[in-house]
């Protein structure tokens, strides 16, 4: 008695094995060696020779032919060794089916997330229908490998990412015929919201790099109007012209209106969801910021500072080395110091100063590093004494400390 019930005489089995219970006493009991004869309808499908054994037991088992599907009426005779045959058993009336009921249909409750087609999901749940009426249903997330009872009308996957024939339903009606398997499409769950892993800036370009679960950012690009940045200790605005996503590197660049540079402190974005809010996929939304800490990404290292002395050339007089001149625009040597991160490279720019005031400059090209120094030629001066800083400021606009 196949199926969800071993007792409702509904079966798949073509080939049913029929108990026949043994009756009677005295004269009318059966003993060793009467025959046992099974009918579907008047037709004989089965029999049994009586046993010692059968006699103890008080019944025999008799398997019948192979049968068609349907319904079918069984009795059962016994006939002795004198040809006497007794009165046909009530009819036993047994079902026979062995269709297999059709394939169950499923589907995602809900392809959440910008796309609704593509299987990225935060939402788990699978729909089960097409289920017979007494049918069980299994399922399966390894591709047939283990099935799990289901209940109700759907089933919850874990996050995680399944394959194409991953995720696969069937169902058993009540007889035990087991349908062909419906399998559901490449699917990933993921219900983990976008993580901010940093926030960089360098000259006008704010990036904010997110860690995503499963898969990429949506290409959902919020409004300049949803982030702002401020600079410095009275927290100063700083315009944000335009915003770009990278869904697949999971960054948000801010473009600003103005650049961001080293010496700059306290950068700060906030971020206010609006019409357009950044998400992944499956359509979890990234988090709001406020006061989020910006890390300025470029160079912060200062060149070293250089060195400076009166050119032989313009210490005019007796001695050239003396540092007493006439020339009132006098050309002064800055020696370039400094190895490594610390040493100037052509494009850092040289300011010489008198006193607080710059009278000259050079930006440095590849023939001054080579020689170690550049010459300058001051601003026309006044007579008097007078004292040379120079200072070596780099693209980061990194300055190095004034010459001693």
């Amino acid at each position: 008695d196949t199926g969800s019930s071993d007792s409702d005489d509904l079966t798949s089995d073509v080939t049913p094995t029929i108990q026949v219970t043994l009756n009677g006493s005295g004269a009318t009991a059966p003993v060793a060696g009467d025959v046992v004869k099974l009918y579907e309808g008047a037709v004989e499908v089965g029999s049994a020779t009586l046993t010692a054994q059968n006699i103890s037991d008080g019944y025999v088992d008799i398997t019948s032919s192979t049968l068609t599907g349907g319904s079918n009426s069984f009795t059962a005779t016994v006939t002795d060794a004198s040809s006497n045959v007794s009165s046909p058993s009530s009819a036993l009336a047994v079902t026979l089916d062995t269709s297999d009921p059709s394939a169950p249909a499923v589907a995602l409750n809900s392809d959440t997330g910008s796309s609704s087609s593509d299987g990225i999901t935060s939402n788990g749940q699978v729909d089960v229908s097409g289920i017979e009426a007494g049918a069980t249903w299994q399922y399966s997330t390894n591709g047939g490998g283990s099935w799990t009872p289901g209940t109700g009308t759907s089933f919850t996957l874990s996050a995680g990412a399944y394959a194409s024939g991953d995720v696969q339903v069937r169902q058993t009606d009540e007889a035990g015929n087991t349908s062909s398997t419906t399998s559901l499409g490449a699917v990933t769950v993921d219900a983990t919201v976008p993580a901010l892993a940093s926030a960089t800036v360098l000259g006008t370009s704010l990036v904010l790099t997110y860690t995503e679960a499963a898969g990429d950012l949506a290409s959902i690009t919020p409004a300049t109007t949803d982030f702002s940045v401020t600079k410095g200790v009275g927290n100063d605005p700083v315009t944000v012209s335009a915003v770009a996503v990278d869904a697949s590197a999971k960054t948000v660049t801010l473009t600003l209106g103005s650049a961001i540079l080293a010496t700059d402190t306290n950068i700060l974005v906030d971020y206010t969801p609006g019409t357009n809010k950044l998400q992944d996929l499956a359509g979890n939304l990234a988090a709001s910021l406020t006061d989020q800490a910006v890390t300025y990404s470029g160079d912060v290292t200062a060149p070293a500072a250089p060195s400076v002395d009166l050119l032989a050339s313009s210490d005019t007089g007796s001695s050239d080395s003396d540092d007493i001149t006439s020339d009132v625009t006098p050309t002064l040597q800055v020696t370039l110091n400094g190895t490594g991160a610390t040493a100037p490279v052509a494009g850092d720019v040289v300011k010489l100063y008198e006193g607080a005031v710059e009278v000259g400059s050079a930006t440095l090209v590849s023939g001054d590093i080579s020689l170690g120094y550049v010459d300058i030629t001051s601003s026309t001066l006044t007579a008097g004494s007078k004292s040379f800083t120079v200072t070596v400021t780099d693209a980061s606009s990194n300055v190095s400390s004034p010459s001693g």
